[in-house]
């Protein structure tokens, strides 16, 4: 297993990415996609798995960060992978502290910017439980191709601070290769 991972300098709490990659599958960091910053921390590998190759990557959006500047680098990773030629297949884990069960003009310009790049949540199931508070779907998997996904939800059995662990099983051979396989990539 190989370890990718990417920190803040000088924050002790709330930062920090890692990626752990199998060692049957083949990574390499995509810099233009890495990004480290008060609003945003982003890791992006491009991962080949038996000649099959997809972009993966993990996001946090710190909560004390300025949203604006954090909607703006999102939707500039978002497009340079749904413009990416070499593949399209990409998934994005993070913990966004967008709340996708609240309707105000956060909600709809993150999800504006997913929609208008082709991107897909696949957990719609509460992420965070706090006490006196409202339970909230702000962690998230996103897809560039839903057709891969055989499924996705939580493990609820485990918690992580506040946050559920969520998991998607994503089908990363296509359908006409032999020996179709599933992997699951979890935040």
């Amino acid at each position: 297993t190989s370890t990718f991972s990417s920190k803040y300098p000088n924050k002790h709490k709330g930062s920090g990415l890692g990626i752990y990659v199998n060692e049957s599958f083949t990574g390499n960091v995509i810099n233009e996609l890495t990004i480290i910053s008060p609003d945003i921390e982003t890791l992006f590998m491009e991962i080949s798995y038996q000649g099959q190759n997809f972009n993966f990557g993990v996001v946090y959006r710190p909560p004390s960060g300025n949203l604006k500047h954090f909607n703006q680098q999102i939707e500039k990773v978002l497009n340079v992978l749904s413009n990416k030629e070499i593949n399209n297949h990409s998934i994005v884990c993070g913990d966004f502290n967008i709340n996708l069960f609240k309707n105000d003009v956060n909600k709809s310009k993150f999800e504006n910017i997913l929609f208008g790049n082709c991107f897909l949540p696949t957990i719609s199931l509460p992420t965070h439980e706090k006490p006196g508070c409202d339970s909230s779907c702000i962690d998230n998997i996103l897809v560039s191709d839903v057709n891969n996904v055989v499924g996705s939800g939580l493990l609820t059995d485990i918690k992580v601070s506040h946050h559920y662990p969520t998991v998607c099983f994503y089908d990363i051979i296509d359908a006409d290769s032999e020996g179709s396989e599933d992997t699951t990539d979890s935040q």
